[in-house]
């Protein structure tokens, strides 16, 4: 826990687990944790998770929540209305041989620990691009595309609306990014 105040660190209760490439999103003064890479049991490689934990900072504790019905990394995600919206991500935990992506749209409910059916599937499958929520609509850009004969960068665009579960792409950005922040 940052004060900025006082400029110090505190440190609280660790996540259970190891885990990378995750995503996080905070809902009614709770933190999500989901999705991400984590290590094997023995130590040797990883594998992708559909974990879901949430961390509850009044009681400096970690709860186990429904699982993603889609494990992947490097997502985009969303808060809305009580409700967290996983976009997109890779289906793999490396490069080697390749990490496809994914264009799936999944809706968790908070309060009620459950997620709905697939909801519009993203225009642009990609992963590792930035997110921003605005106004009730979750702005995805940039990222990027792992095959096996291809690594690019994306310029697109696009901005997804749960009121309507419809996706409106917008003009692309200046550049390719990837790993970029919004």
């Amino acid at each position: 826990e940052y004060d900025p105040a006082a400029d110090t660190w505190k440190a609280l209760a660790p996540i259970p687990g190891k885990r990378c490439s995750a995503i996080a999103e905070s809902v009614n003064g709770k933190i999500y944790l989901m999705g991400g890479i984590e290590p094997f049991e023995n130590g040797k490689g990883s594998r992708i998770t559909g974990k879901n934990q949430m961390y509850d900072p009044a009681t400096n504790t970690w709860t186990s929540r429904s699982q993603m019905p889609t494990s992947r990394n490097h997502a985009f995600a969303g808060a809305v209305n009580g409700k967290i919206y996983v976009i997109g991500g890779r289906l793999a935990a490396g490069m080697i041989p390749f990490s496809s992506n994914t264009d799936v749209v999944e809706e968790y409910d908070t309060a009620t620990d459950t997620w709905s059916i697939v909801k519009q599937r993203m225009p642009t499958p990609r992963s590792g691009g930035g997110v921003a929520t605005f106004n009730g609509r979750i702005y995805v850009g940039g990222g990027e595309w792992i095959s096996r004969d291809l690594m690019a960068s994306f310029r697109a665009l696009e901005v997804y609306e749960p009121a309507t579960d419809s996706w409106t792409v917008l003009p692309a950005l200046p550049g390719s990014v990837h790993g970029n922040a919004m």
